[in-house]
């Protein structure tokens, strides 16, 4: 699937910046003037950057986490039939939940890629 195929499916927003509007200019008589510039980040570009991402993260906990949480409330009321206690601490709880498994699974992927790369070091060509 080529990328803007991807992009018209998934309706994902974004830019497209010019590389030579990131890239420093020449300028006669100055070594330094070639060399990239610390980049300014405000709060506000730092979350549009991180929005995106983090949205398909965390909708896939909510995905994951939203029927159980909602068969295990329900059985609680229904079949056990008692109350739900403390409402907000438990909705506080599953929020913490959706963000810490959307973390562990991010975690998790880039270990997975650096040990696949130190096994590409170990072992040699022949043996894969």
């Amino acid at each position: 699937m080529r990328y803007s195929q991807y992009l018209a499916q998934t309706n994902v927003r974004h830019k497209t910046v010019s590389y030579n509007l990131l890239t420093p200019k020449p300028v006669e008589g100055d070594p330094d003037a070639l060399k990239p510039k610390k980049i300014e980040m405000t709060l506000k570009s730092a979350g549009n950057l991180l929005g995106p991402y983090s949205y398909v993260r965390i909708m896939d906990q909510i995905k994951a986490v939203v029927p159980l949480a909602v068969y295990l409330i329900l059985f609680q009321v229904l079949v056990l039939r008692q109350p739900i206690d403390q409402a907000v601490s438990l909705c506080i709880g599953l929020a913490a939940v959706m963000v810490g498994l959307a973390v562990f699974m991010e975690v998790s992927a880039l270990g997975s890629c650096l040990l696949e790369r130190l096994l590409e070091i170990i072992f040699p060509k022949r043996l894969r």
